[in-house]
């Protein structure tokens, strides 16, 4: 992973190097643990009186599960909001000099921590109340954090990252999600019709084969099903079309063209995500300075405005110079060193021209913002909103003319 494996690595080694001089962070990792003991062993003697013991009672939990998790996360994914990036990710590694697909998988990494915190419990889970084998727990647990994650990173790509993607793609992958949840629904509704409601017919509902023949969510379910309770033909054909689901989405994923256009979302994304912890800190209803969202001021509109038109240029500037740096500039280098420089002498001069004056687009935009944040007096502030969009406006278009000459 190079620069984000390293990244990934200090950024964990770091955090728990500052939770472990928290007093507090003890205290929640001896109610952890006691939840991993105690409520397992609490919950074997209930198992156990009404018969809910089984490996074949574990798939039926597991596939109760996935009815809610799988079409979340999709659905997530679809609208871009599955990803979580602080303001540090955007102010350092947005401008990196790293593909944006690994940015994508950075912020993927981050969660694997809890995944694989989860699937602990669920093995614990299974070996105390459910009587499973060890290869079987051995087997899932493999399969939940390796498969089920690789499958899940590179449907996070596709829906992210993918330029094919638009906005009308991803709202139809929403309504896809949903249908896929209103068929299970009505199965479910069937399957009540005709036995109606009991234990009994909520095991055939969960274990039946009509559900692991739906696309996605069934065949998860098919693959649960195999592994806990045996092959039959249904989860063997359901297995095989996960597999060859998982197959398409990575080849997809590896081969599709990245360019960075999700970071608009993400970083806005990211100052919400901001406001909420702030506001859980200063109290429920309350934004990050403090007011309520009826209460900001008109000049506060037009403040965040002014900051959303900012974070777009940057956005534009922060792509164009990656591409800049990654490809004209290499050239450049090439022709500095002698490769090229009898074949075209001037395109070094030419590159470096374009990535200052790119730099200095970044600079003018800083500037301009550090200005307008300076101003306290309401007046001044009125009176430096027309020109700072007239320098907003001339830096865009000098912007989009040095892009078109790149």
């Amino acid at each position: 992973m190079g620069a984000i494996g390293y990244l990934y690595k200090r950024t964990l080694i770091n955090r728990t190097k500052m939770a472990l001089k928290k007093p507090v962070t003890y205290l929640y990792l001896a109610l952890l643990l006691f939840y991993f003991l105690a409520v397992p062993a609490s919950l074997k003697v209930i198992m156990q009186g009404t018969g809910l013991d089984s490996a074949r009672d574990m798939a039926g939990v597991l596939t109760m599960l996935s009815f809610w998790l799988l079409p979340a996360n999709l659905i997530a994914y679809a609208k871009r909001r599955g990803l979580v990036y602080r303001h540090s990710d955007v102010h350092f590694l947005f401008p990196a000099p790293v593909g944006p697909k690994r940015v994508l998988i950075y912020a993927h990494l981050r969660t694997l921590l809890v995944q694989v915190l989860l699937n602990l419990f669920a093995v614990v889970c299974g070996g105390v109340l459910f009587h499973v084998e060890g290869w079987r727990l051995a087997v899932y647990f493999v399969f939940s954090v390796f498969i089920e994650n690789l499958l899940e990173a590179g449907i996070m790509l596709l829906l992210y990252g993918s330029e094919k993607f638009r906005e009308r793609q991803r709202g139809m992958m929403i309504k896809v999600a949903y249908s896929l949840v209103i068929i299970l629904l009505g199965m479910a509704v069937y399957m009540y019709l005709q036995e109606g409601l009991s234990m009994d017919t909520v095991s055939r509902f969960l274990h039946s084969d009509m559900i692991q023949m739906v696309p996605f969510i069934g065949w998860y379910i098919a693959a649960v099903h195999l592994l806990f309770t045996g092959a039959t033909a249904v989860n063997v054909a359901g297995t095989a079309c996960y597999g060859l689901l998982l197959a398409a989405v990575v080849a997809a994923a590896w081969r599709m063209d990245c360019k960075g256009g999700f970071y608009e979302d993400a970083m806005k994304f990211a100052e919400d995500y901001e406001e909420v912890l702030e506001s859980r800190r200063q109290g429920n209803g309350h934004r990050g300075d403090g007011t309520c969202a009826a209460e900001q001021p008109a000049g506060k509109t037009e403040h965040v405005a002014y900051h959303r038109m900012i974070r777009l240029v940057k956005v534009h500037h922060h792509a164009a110079c990656r591409r800049v740096t990654g490809a004209q500039l290499g050239k450049a280098q090439s022709a500095q060193d002698g490769h090229q420089s009898a074949h075209n002498p001037a395109q070094q001069g030419q590159t470096h021209a374009h990535v200052g004056a790119l730099q200095n687009i970044g600079a003018q935009v800083e500037n301009a913002r550090a200005y307008h944040n300076s101003g306290d007096d309401a007046d001044a502030s009125k009176e430096a909103h027309f020109p700072f969009q007239t320098d907003l406006l001339f830096i865009f278009l000098f912007h989009s003319f040095l892009l078109s000459q790149i």
